[in-house]
């Protein structure tokens, strides 16, 4: 700690166990957070500990962090700023300094510059949607099409290692991806994007946020979802979900094609918070659960055929 800072609290324990909360803080952690290793602070000549930095446009999902994690830490505001030609927007944000909680997340497979070299953690099946509705509130969007008042749901990563596992996790729990589109940042470096809609958008939704407290969930994608749940057919619901499995010869190394899927009996799981937590590394018994995609312009889609046009 440096001198005039306070000293913070946090759970030191929180990522030791897989559990709903902690896999849904990874997740938020794994696509809007940033580790910087313990250092010398040039300033101080000081030792720091390790940082974990974690930035939004709306306080919310940092207050439900702080408040899964059990820490102190103060939420910050910085005002929009103007880089050369470049205006950077207003943002909250969040510096939890605590080396303990810096190791556990190393240790789940996170590292600092992690933005094109993020893995897929190994998280067991029951919490596995809540890591995945973690990522979806950092770097997804939710959000309603006025003029077919239908569900879209986007989500992107600069690791294409990380959006390829993402996608044959959704494909093993019932929630059809077709093709994920290739472009280009406006700094360079690649990008990677799925997009889902209809249907599918509201399977993706209801597999995510079914039984999940709202501590555990950005209010405004959920809304959308909801709103639009409400008009939605019965068998879009959870219930008439059907588990869809991909044969390998769907498969091509270094992309995702178009999947082949073949429908089997059975409703997907809708678990709820009060399994007991477990220790990264161990996994439980598998639960199930489940577009038409298209990317934006100006972006390859890695299965072969032409994209259809995107939002604007």
């Amino acid at each position: 700690m440096r001198p005039g800072h306070r000293r913070q609290e946090v759970n030191q324990a929180f990522f030791d166990s897989w559990t709903p909360e902690m896999a849904w803080v990874l997740g938020v952690i794994a696509t809007d957070g940033c580790l910087r290793a313990p250092h010398v602070d040039p300033r101080t000549g000081l030792r720091t500990g390790g940082l974990v930095a974690i930035t939004q446009k709306e306080p919310e999902i940092l207050e439900k962090v702080l408040s899964s994690m059990g820490a102190t830490a103060r939420i910050h505001f910085r005002p929009a700023r103007q880089f050369g030609s470049v205006l950077a927007g207003a943002v909250h944000y969040v510096h939890i300094h605590d080396k303990s909680v810096f190791d556990a997340l190393v240790r789940l497979g996170l590292t600092p510059r992690k933005s094109r070299t993020l893995v897929f953690p190994e998280a067991p099946a029951p919490v596995l949607r809540h890591f995945i509705r973690g990522c979806w509130d950092g770097d997804g969007s939710i959000s309603v099409n006025t003029r077919a008042n239908g569900l879209v749901c986007s989500f992107v990563s600069a690791s294409k290692a990380f959006m390829m596992s993402l996608v044959e996790h959704l494909r093993a729990n019932g929630i059809d991806v077709y093709r994920v589109y290739a472009g280009r940042q406006p700094r360079g470096g690649a990008i990677y994007q799925i997009k889902l809609t209809g249907q599918r958008a509201l399977r993706l939704c209801h597999w995510m946020y079914a039984n999940v407290p709202d501590g555990l969930a950005l209010s405004r994608k959920r809304d959308a979802f909801e709103r639009v749940a409400v008009k939605a057919p019965a068998w879009a619901e959870p219930n008439a979900l059907r588990e869809r499995t991909i044969s390998p010869s769907s498969r091509k190394s270094g992309g995702v094609c178009e999947a082949r899927s073949a429908r089997v009996g059975g409703p997907p799981a809708t678990e709820g918070l009060g399994h007991d937590p477990v220790p990264p590394g161990q996994s439980l018994p598998q639960t199930q659960p489940a577009d038409d995609t298209a990317g934006p312009a100006g972006r390859t889609s890695l299965r072969p055929g032409k994209p259809t046009q995107g939002p604007s």
